[in-house]
């Protein structure tokens, strides 16, 4: 019985490993920097922030000279920067993520960050598949952890228990997720909290809406509190769909994703943030097109990277119609299935037969020199060649 559950205890995380790497596997780089003028707020105590760039300028000191007061923008936060942010009592700025990435396909260098070294990473680095070993190996001790401890009665096995269930879920995203919080649907305050006789639970009022709360929930809210769309009226988890459809947000949606992901990791020693939304890039980068506008391929009802539609939509000369479509959720082992059509790379997700068909009957084609590398390593012939002014392809 303990070989087995042993077997079964890396099996596991082993195989979401895989899911994981075909999500995030065509993230690579494809410039230095994308140009784009969107980021993050980050504290400055927070250890990744080293490495990353600066979005916009900060000011440091207003009465000073600007070779003295201000950081530019796009500076790179490196110790001296650091020291200069803190000792101008500057709590939080704004950096440069992989989320906001303005690349249609891929990520560029800035967005990610420095290497190890201190250099950005060059053009045809798979950053999706490094971030993701980097979240594949804790996941996998994480799960070892259980197996050792679950005899164990005490609450250090509880505890990596619910941290290994609580990654199953936020990358299997379940429709219903047990356990999880009532989230407000609209902004507001709270106007009420009354008991519910016949449930045992509790109907909270925001803004005149009742929001009912299960009985064995510790509430978080009391009356009078502002509240915004999307925020927890009482304890547990959000479900991120709940947390999508609530919000329309997807910003909101990653970032929760990339909180919770970073939280439940860190028994497992130090993770890098940017590696954990790189990944969330690529495992939320799919919408479903509502009206294709003036796109030349795209139709109604496509399912299609999000990247790829802000990028079409950024450079459409005025006077044509933008392509719109809503962000929508898929975990990890049904995202390749719905947004992959390479048939080459369809093949390495699994459901051979289905891919086949499928390929088949919509003619799909597999780019052999692309983002994505198991086309060129099926072909073989010319992996890592690129194309003509794309060096950075397979």
């Amino acid at each position: 019985m303990g070989t087995i559950g042993r077997v079964q205890g890396t099996s596991e995380p082993g195989m979401i490993s895989k899911q994981m790497i075909n999500v995030s596997m065509d993230q690579i780089v494809s410039s230095e920097d994308c140009g784009t003028k969107k980021g993050i707020l980050m504290p400055i105590d927070d250890r990744d922030i080293l490495g990353r760039f600066t979005v916009s300028d900060i000011v440091l000191n207003p009465r000073g000279r600007k070779d003295k007061g201000l950081i530019p923008s796009g500076t790179l936060i490196d110790s001296h920067t650091l020291n200069r942010l803190k000792n101008s009592h500057v709590n939080e700025i704004q950096v440069r993520t992989p989320l906001l990435c303005a690349h249609g396909r891929g990520l560029c260098s800035k967005c990610f960050g420095t290497n190890e070294n201190g250099e950005l990473h060059q053009e045809g680095v798979n950053l999706g598949v490094m971030a993701t070993q980097a979240l594949g190996e804790p996941a996998t001790q994480l799960a070892m952890r259980v197996f050792h401890t679950g005899g164990i009665v005490g609450a250090k096995g509880t505890s990596f228990t619910k941290d290994f269930n609580h990654v199953q879920n936020l990358l299997n995203l379940p429709k219903k997720l047990a356990g999880s919080s009532t989230l407000s649907t609209l902004d507001g305050k709270v106007d009420k909290i009354e008991k519910d006789v016949s449930t045992g639970g509790w109907n909270i009022f925001v803004g005149g809406n009742r929001h009912f709360v299960p009985a064995r929930r510790e509430l978080t809210v009391q009356v009078g509190q502002p509240i915004r769309a999307g925020d927890s009226l009482c304890s547990g988890p959000k479900n991120p769909l709940e947390l999508l459809d609530t919000t329309h947000n997807l910003l909101a949606v990653q970032t929760y994703l990339t909180d919770e992901l970073h939280s439940a990791y860190k028994s497992e020693g130090p993770v890098r943030r940017r590696n954990i939304e790189t990944f969330v890039r690529a495992m939320t980068n799919m919408s479903k097109v509502h009206d294709s506008g003036d796109h030349e391929e795209w139709i109604r009802g496509d399912m299609v990277p999000t990247s790829e539609v802000r990028a079409f939509n950024s450079v459409l000369p005025k006077g044509k119609k933008p392509v719109m479509a809503e962000p929508v959720l898929k975990g990890i082992q049904m995202l390749p299935l719905e947004l992959q059509t390479d048939w080459l790379a369809r093949m390495n997700t699994g459901y051979l037969r289905q891919g086949l068909v499928d390929a088949a009957s919509e003619g799909w084609k597999s780019r052999i020199h692309g983002e994505h590398p198991i086309p060129g390593m099926a072909y073989g012939k010319e992996f890592g060649q690129g194309e003509e002014g794309k060096k950075h392809l397979y």
